[in-house]
């Protein structure tokens, strides 16, 4: 691997590992919302009804960022697909040694 792939490699494994991070973080903050809803959502109380009219919008403010995640994730994948063929037909290349 010549030092560009290694480059290109190190910043792909970065976005990688930043984006599984930000999922970790997206579905701590999904989960706590619902973990919260479910204690208050059968309540009677108006005060209970209020927290679960808060906490709903809180869901429908996060899930735009679930599509955001998924996206960045499938381009991250096709990135990955691309510099391994890239570096596979580079070591196919450089095995065949220079044409005569």
């Amino acid at each position: 691997m010549n030092k560009d792939s290694l480059i290109k490699a190190q910043d792909l494994i970065q976005r990688v590992d930043i984006s599984n991070r930000s999922i970790r973080w997206w579905e701590n903050q999904i989960m706590e919302i619902m973990a919260k809803l479910e204690i208050v959502e059968n309540s009677p109380k108006k005060k209970d009804r209020e927290k679960s009219a808060q906490l709903i919008s809180q869901l429908e403010t996060l899930l735009p960022r679930g599509k955001l995640e998924i996206n960045t994730i499938d381009k991250l994948e096709e990135e990955v697909k691309e510099f391994i063929k890239n570096e596979k037909e580079t070591e196919q290349n450089s095995k065949k040694g220079p044409r005569k």
